[in-house]
């Protein structure tokens, strides 16, 4: 499934990712979780779900989280999970055809 952008209004030069179905998703190398994150903070509008997975797309999600109806109205959602430390690929997968990410950070 296809994701592609969208000029987000709210930030210069800033653009959303939107994801063109369910299965839809985002992969990040490398990323760093240092000593320990335990939840990720995403800033995104949709329904249904989103879920994180570390490394590959064949294990568990590392977490989930159900979107309130969003729709048109970016709002903060928090994932929490079991502390991941030092770096790992990182997956965002959506559940859902039209869902807008705009950002994400680990804490």
């Amino acid at each position: 499934h296809d994701m592609k952008t969208e000029p987000n209004p709210s930030v210069p030069c800033g653009e959303f990712m939107v994801s063109g179905g369910n299965g839809a998703h985002l992969f990040f190398r490398n990323i760093d979780f240092g000593d320990g994150a335990t939840e990720v903070e995403l800033m995104m509008d949709g329904e249904k779900a989103v879920e994180l997975y570390l490394d590959s797309l064949d294990t568990e999600p590392l977490g989930s989280v159900e979107l309130s109806f969003s729709r048109g109205h970016m709002t903060p959602f928090v994932m929490k999970f079991g502390e991941v430390r030092g770096k790992h690929s990182l997956f965002i997968r959506f559940t859902e055809k039209v869902q807008r990410l705009s950002w994400f950070r680990l804490q």
